[in-house]
């Protein structure tokens, strides 16, 4: 691309936040990217806490395409943020990170941001941690980090969370996971739902 036909930084924050089209928010999150990353990064941790949910989610998307640049100034405003929408998104962005960049091994900052995120007061950050942990656990560069804190989450006391950390267990094409799912089925002193939820998902990942 010609350097006079690259859009400017406010055209493309423009393109990110007004325009209808999700290829065209992705094509402009992506010059920023490759154009624009030191002065896009601050603007797209700042959109996370726009009131509008349409811009908030777009920017969440966009972070996602930054990979691990976008880790630590995400963890960051998970520290520093009492708004629950606020931190829900920056766990929402490392579900972006995850699924754009699979090969890319999360931190351990992020990592425990995540551990964090489960003891999260609001049940809409905590259920956000533990989604966000079962897509970590599905790549194969973060999965040692991702399956031990879904093994403890689908014993937690959390039924919900649980339940989704069981099926992400499903999804898991790994020895760990599989034993896992053949002890829950086991233990007899588990709910029998849970046991018939891990009786299910171990059969989805035999398939």
């Amino acid at each position: 691309m010609d350097d006079t036909k690259i859009p400017s930084l406010d055209e493309l924050f423009d393109d990110l936040t007004n325009h209808p089209s999700p290829r065209i928010q992705e094509q402009a999150s992506w010059v920023m990217v490759d154009h624009y990353p030191e002065q896009s990064m601050p603007r797209l941790i700042a959109l996370i806490e726009n009131s509008d949910p349409i811009i908030y989610r777009a920017a969440v998307k966009a972070l996602g395409l930054f990979g691990l640049d976008a880790l630590a100034p995400l963890c960051l405003k998970y520290r520093s943020s009492e708004n629950a929408t606020v931190r829900a998104c920056c766990i929402k962005a490392f579900v972006q990170v995850s699924a754009k960049h699979p090969d890319q091994e999360f931190t351990d900052e992020a990592m425990q941001v995540l551990e964090d995120g489960l003891l999260d007061n609001d049940p809409v950050v905590s259920q956000s941690a533990v989604m966000a942990i079962a897509q970590v656990g599905k790549q194969n560069a973060t999965r040692t980090e991702a399956l031990p804190l879904l093994l403890t989450v689908s014993r937690g006391e959390n039924t919900a969370h649980a339940i989704s950390a069981i099926m992400a267990l499903g999804e898991i094409n790994n020895r760990d996971a599989v034993d896992a799912l053949q002890a829950l089925i086991e233990d007899v002193e588990l709910d029998p739902i849970i046991r018939e939820i891990a009786k299910s998902s171990l059969e989805r990942s035999q398939m």
